[in-house]
């Protein structure tokens, strides 16, 4: 009796186990740009990556570079659109060092990220680029991107204005930005 109870225990473990590493998937997401070289300033090249919901409620912060991400953040005018939104205070240090990384350099680019399905459950989303120039000069762009377990999405990001964020066309320094999801 104490052995059927103990196997059905075991059991019930077991199949737990397997239900919530079944429902827990890795994804990965590949952002690769050409990032242009820009003469006429000197561009910080600070880049924040996140995702929010259509609504623009605030989801995650995939890639933040590091100056950015260890105190950049606190800066005038540095990806405001980020440093506004992601709380980086709050932050627990697994997670700043799990999505900070270098600031990539200009030419050609591809930031590969990954993180649990659990903490962005499949849906639609909204993911913004942001890059800093110079002073409160910072490019963004924006695209919706659409989390399928199982398939591969592939988005484009588009160049986008918002009315807190300076921005000038001459100083796109973001082109053929793709983005994959799988």
């Amino acid at each position: 009796m104490k052995k059927n109870r103990i196997a059905k225990l075991l059991l019930i473990f077991l199949i737990g186990a397997f239900v919530i590493t079944a429902c827990t998937q890795e994804r990965n997401i590949t952002v690769s740009y050409q990032m242009k070289d820009v003469k006429e300033i000197i561009p910080s090249y600070q880049l924040s990556i996140w995702l929010e919901k259509p609504d623009g409620t605030f989801v995650k912060t995939l890639f933040v570079s590091e100056y950015l991400a260890y105190g950049g953040y606190l800066e005038y005018g540095v990806c405001p659109s980020w440093s506004k939104k992601a709380h980086w205070d709050k932050v627990t240090k697994e997670e700043l060092d799990a999505v900070s990384g270098a600031t990539p350099d200009p030419g050609d680019v591809k930031l590969e990220m990954k993180f649990n399905s659990d903490n962005v459950p499949d849906g639609e989303y909204n993911l913004f680029i942001q890059v800093h120039l110079t002073s409160d000069l910072n490019d963004t762009y924006k695209g919706k991107v659409k989390f399928i377990s199982g398939k591969t999405t592939v988005a484009q990001i588009k160049p986008y204005k918002t009315k807190e964020v300076k921005s000038e066309d001459k100083y796109r320094l973001l082109s053929n930005i793709k983005l994959t999801v799988d």
